[in-house]
């Protein structure tokens, strides 16, 4: 079994650790590219970016090379969080497409993913944003921000 299926095994069996990814926060003001329809940007966070519950891919997706996706997670934002290769072979990076088309690696193995999650939920948005701009926007919207953050490294084992 690799790092990454271990993290994930943990993750699926403890409900505590799973409801800590999928109530990760982001800044959802202004700098949010996300607009209600006809509407100013929305106020409301999306339900969350680590949902394990959250397991269809909008679309199919397949890589060029063959190496099999498993979909491990999804975002309210209708993202897919896929975890590359075989059980039990390395590496086993983490892909996220979301529903536009658009795909990134976040991370080198899951343990990689989920701390890039936890330290930078604005990990999305793209833009020339400055990063204290970010942090600050989030703890607006978030005055529990740190604490989660707090909470979600230690317990995934991770950071």
């Amino acid at each position: 079994m690799t790092p990454s299926d271990a993290l994930l095994a943990r993750i699926e069996a403890d409900r505590t650790i799973a409801d800590l990814l999928s109530r990760s926060l982001r800044p959802v003001g202004a700098l949010s590219p996300r607009r209600r329809p006809g509407g100013p940007p929305s106020r409301f966070a999306r339900p969350g970016d680590f949902d394990i519950d959250r397991r269809d891919p909008v679309e199919p997706l397949r890589l060029p090379t063959g190496v099999p996706l498993h979909p491990i997670a999804g975002c309210g934002a209708g993202g897919t969080y896929f975890l590359c290769g075989d059980p039990g072979t390395a590496p086993r990076p983490v892909l996220y497409a979301d529903s536009e088309d658009q795909a990134v690696l976040m991370g080198a193995d899951l343990a990689e993913a989920v701390e890039v999650i936890a330290l930078l939920p604005y990990w999305d948005l793209g833009g020339n944003w400055h990063v204290e701009e970010l942090e600050q926007d989030v703890r607006d919207d978030h005055p529990d921000f740190d604490e989660l953050r707090g909470l979600q490294l230690p317990a995934l084992g991770v950071g």
